[in-house]
């Protein structure tokens, strides 16, 4: 058995000293990465309410993932 100091558990990123910077920083890049397909057509778009009704649907679910346990 290996000791680690930080792994990921049912989409948690999960450390010893609690911190949360990693797991804020994860969250961030899987949000990004869900929203990366649609940015070539939402740069071109100028009506923020359409930009942000494309954001919401994609970036959301991928940044609040099991954020409620």
């Amino acid at each position: 058995m290996v000791e680690a100091m930080s792994y990921v558990y049912l989409g948690r990123s999960l450390n010893m000293e609690n911190d949360l910077k990693e797991e804020l920083g994860r969250r961030r890049r899987a949000a990004w990465a869900a929203f990366g397909p649609l940015r070539e057509a939402t740069d071109q778009l100028t009506d923020h309410e359409l930009r942000a009704h494309l954001f919401h649907p994609t970036v959301l679910p991928a940044l609040c993932y099991a954020a409620e346990t």
